[in-house]
């Protein structure tokens, strides 16, 4: 018996390939600061100042599999008030045939986007 599962695990462990996949990261952040001001005959005002961060950004991982189709799969994530949140995911495969792709908050039938040119 213990010939068999020995026999049995060189057969299965022989047939595992590693594979090395690349790993990315990206981002942007972007502060700004503005002062809305009116000095109007009725009255002045110098209210609603202001001091805005804004940053994001991506994980992506790519790699090839075995028959030669290639994958990608990129996440973003942006901060929110309750923490960070990821609000655009996509994963694709592209074959000798064409790229195939999975898209949540992003793509070209993104509603909010509908009417842009520049969304891919």
């Amino acid at each position: 018996m213990k010939k068999i599962i020995a026999m049995l695990s060189v057969v299965l462990f022989s047939f595992g390939v590693a594979k090395a996949g690349e790993l990315s990261i990206t981002g942007s952040a972007k502060a700004s600061y503005a002062i809305t001001s009116n000095d109007g005959t009725a009255a002045k005002s110098n209210a609603n100042k202001g001091l805005g961060i804004s940053n994001e950004f991506t994980l992506g991982a790519s790699g090839e599999l075995d028959n030669g189709y290639t994958w990608t799969y990129a996440i973003d994530i942006d901060a929110v008030e309750s923490g960070a949140t990821n609000d655009d995911a996509k994963l694709t495969l592209t074959t000798p045939q064409g790229t195939i792709g999975m898209f949540l908050g992003e793509g070209a039938l993104g509603v909010d986007n509908a009417g842009s040119q520049s969304v891919i």
